[in-house]
């Protein structure tokens, strides 16, 4: 059995350091960032293991 997390991030409200704070807890992990969910993991120098989304919202 894994214990491996995976994290969805998408747009909506986010506390950046409670997102650090879990992702710090997990190493086995998989990031998947929603449209402005990768604005989330830009901020946090987290490098997303898969991007979707329509990308309209980000710059």
């Amino acid at each position: 059995m894994s214990n491996r997390v995976t994290y969805i991030l998408a747009g909506g409200q986010l506390s950046l350091p409670f997102l650090k704070e879990q992702l710090n807890r997990h190493s086995d992990r998989t990031i998947i960032a929603a449209d402005r969910g990768l604005e989330a993991c830009v901020s946090l120098g987290i490098e997303p293991d898969f991007v979707i989304g329509d990308f309209d919202s980000l710059d």
